[in-house]
This record gives structure tokens, sequence and C-alpha cells, in this order.
């Protein structure tokens, strides 16, 4: 909620102060430098922070009375089967593998997101 009040604040030290605080939150080593990181990897490392805090989360709202529900789990994981076959035998295998986030190309001439969701499928 800082960082949210601090972005339409016009002083720079306090939004400077805000987002070096949430950055310091996230212990990931690779993020503790004040370089420039790839954002894709920082909201990956973020949101599996907030997974794996969950069950302390959980024991810390029950001993006060509340519940506390993960919003990663909620909202943004998602779970596809991937099955193999291979072409020579026709032997197949599948498993269950859970997702945050999907890397999709970009369809040439914008194309549509069921189209990108297609070729990542197909490869």
């Amino acid at each position: 909620m800082d960082i949210k009040r601090a972005h339409f604040s016009g002083d720079a030290r306090h939004k400077i102060h805000f987002l070096s605080a949430f950055k310091m939150a996230i212990w990931s080593p690779e993020f503790r430098d004040l370089r420039q990181k790839d954002a894709h990897e920082f909201l990956t490392s973020m949101l599996e922070q907030i997974r794996c805090l969950s069950p302390r989360l959980q024991v810390m709202a029950a001993s006060m009375g509340r519940s506390y529900s993960c919003p990663v789990e909620d909202h943004m994981v998602f779970k596809m089967v991937n099955t193999r076959t291979c072409k020579r035998c026709g032997v197949g295998s599948s498993r269950e593998e859970e997702f945050t986030n999907l890397s999709l190309d970009l369809v040439p001439g914008g194309g549509t997101v069921e189209q990108m969701l297609q070729d990542y499928l197909m490869v």
C-alpha cells in the first residue's frame, strides 16, 4: 500500500525509500544491487516467495482467529497436463505441471492469445 501511495507522490526520495524497502523484502540476492534486472524474473521470484510464505501466514492468521488464503494460489496458479508420445513406438507418458506464467511468443501480424497458446502447446 505504501508503494501505491508513493506512486502518486511528487517526492522522489519518498518513492525511492518505499521501492527500496520492497526490493529488500524480496530476499533473492540477485535483486539486491542497483543494476537493471529482468522484470519477468523478479515477478516469478516474488510470486514464488509469496507462495512459500503462505503456510506461515495461515498459521499466524489462525492464531488470531482469522483465515489467510494465498492470492497466488487462488488467482495465478494453473495446471496443465504435459503429454508426450514417441513417434516411433507410440508409447506415451503424461504428467501434470503447475505454472504461474507462460512465456508465449508473439504471433506476427497481431495474432490472438489462442494462437499463441496453440503455438506454445505444439512445441
